[in-house]
């Protein structure tokens, strides 16, 4: 259904809260559907802001756990939540990405 909807360019919040209501499904699994597809990291960060209401740590922590990259969520960090290089790492950091991968990761977002 996801991938039927992203494919005639329903929005990816649309998306989201499609399976929200319809299915129940939390942030994490409503995350991942998109993430299966191939949806922008950035796209789904937005959806969680603003379908799961979750802030950054929280977002960054679904992204993580859905298993995206800490570069890619840096990236999602600073689009969708206008967080700088500095305030990047600590979101990273808390949610357990080692301190060389936060800095590879900032570095090649926000550069060094």
């Amino acid at each position: 259904m996801a991938q039927v909807f992203n494919h005639v360019g329903i929005a990816v919040n649309d998306i989201a809260d499609a399976l929200k209501q319809a299915f129940g499904l939390g942030a994490q699994a409503a995350a991942q559907v998109p993430s299966d597809i191939g949806v922008a990291v950035s796209d789904i960060a937005t959806a969680l802001k603003d379908v799961f209401a979750q802030g950054a740590e929280a977002a960054a922590q679904v992204l993580k756990d859905i298993g995206v990259a800490a570069d890619a969520i840096a990236n999602a960090l600073g689009s969708v939540f206008n967080l700088a290089g500095d305030a990047v790492k600590t979101v990273l950091g808390a949610v357990g990405f080692a301190e060389n991968g936060i800095n590879n990761a900032v570095c090649l977002v926000f550069g060094c």
